[in-house]
């Protein structure tokens, strides 16, 4: 017994989920005078309707029934086949064609009558329904809602089977600065603006880093003696910055004044040992006498002497 109050417990929750999810469609647009490049599967151009699944699951609405007629709410019933399964957030075309030729998508129906109503599968309850006027509605006009599965209609030029409504027309940045500034005004004193900033964020920079690699001026007091009198004299260094030209002036002027101090002198000492030809140890010149040299005077300087000597 219990397993029999649990199964009918069950199948009542599966049909009331069911019946919870298959309500989740509605009709999402309409085109009751078509006349575009869209046929359908029987190759003829004609109104259609498409529907829109609102809930996170797929669902199929074979055996429920499509109506135009108020009073006959069991006029059209789909029939079971996989091709009216509907993805969640998904979307269904059908089209509607009085025509004898049959196809799972084409229903024997038509919009002049002003209405169109999705019935569930008991033919009973209404889950969606759309009343409009057919001769307001003029060629390549649609009827859809703002909102996909829910809010107002409104009367379009722009058809979007088997898509969003909500469709938004992005422009190109272009297109935007086009519109903004036809005439390119803005856009030169932009472009003008933007080379003036970096040329003075460039002028700081250079200027700043100069600074820092300026020389600072300073003021220094010398006293200078001479001959017994001091003198104070100020020496102001010029902020200027010294050029390469001029170090090298005072560093030529350095350099020559050093080298005219002193001549140039040679620091090189070479000592050369005298070496005879000779071995001196068995010579003997160096242990004889040497012979007195003769001195030969005059005449005159002999007499004059000899006569201060008597």
């Amino acid at each position: 017994m219990k397993r029999v109050v649990l199964f009918f417990m069950l199948l009542l929750l599966a049909m009331t989920n069911f019946s919870q999810n298959i309500s989740d469609i509605r009709i999402n647009e309409i085109s009751p005078n078509y006349d575009g490049d869209l046929t359908n599967p029987l190759g003829n151009k004609s109104p259609w309707i498409e529907l829109y699944n609102t809930s996170l699951v797929s669902l199929n609405i074979g055996t429920m029934y499509l109506t135009d007629d108020r009073e006959n709410l069991k006029k059209y019933q789909l029939p079971k086949s996989d091709v009216f399964n509907i993805s969640p957030n998904g979307f269904l075309v059908l089209y509607l064609d009085t025509t004898e030729h049959c196809h799972p998508l084409v229903a024997p129906l038509s919009t002049k009558t002003g209405y169109l109503a999705l019935v569930l599968s008991n033919g009973r309850t209404i889950i969606d329904s759309l009343v409009f006027d057919p001769s307001a509605i003029e060629h390549e006009t649609f009827l859809k809602r703002k909102i996909d599965g829910t809010g107002e209609w409104t009367l379009t030029k722009i058809s979007t089977p088997l898509l969003s409504n909500d469709i938004k027309v992005y422009e190109t940045p272009d297109e935007i600065v086009k519109k903004l500034d036809p005439y390119g005004i803005g856009i030169s004193i932009i472009c003008f603006s933007i080379v003036i900033i970096i040329l003075i964020i460039l002028y700081l920079a250079f200027y700043y880093i100069m600074q820092i690699k300026k020389p600072i001026a300073k003021i220094k007091k010398i006293e200078i003696k001479k001959e017994g009198e001091t003198v104070k004299t100020e020496i102001i260094q010029a902020e200027e910055e010294i050029s390469s030209e001029v170090v090298a002036a005072i560093g030529t002027a350095l350099h020559l004044y050093l080298l005219s101090i002193h001549d140039y002198e040679s620091t090189v000492i070479t000592i050369k040992k005298i070496q005879k030809p000779y071995s001196p140890w068995s010579s003997k010149l160096y242990n004889l006498t040497p012979t007195p040299q003769r001195i030969h005077l005059p005449k005159k300087f002999i007499y004059e002497k000899n006569r201060s000597n008597n």
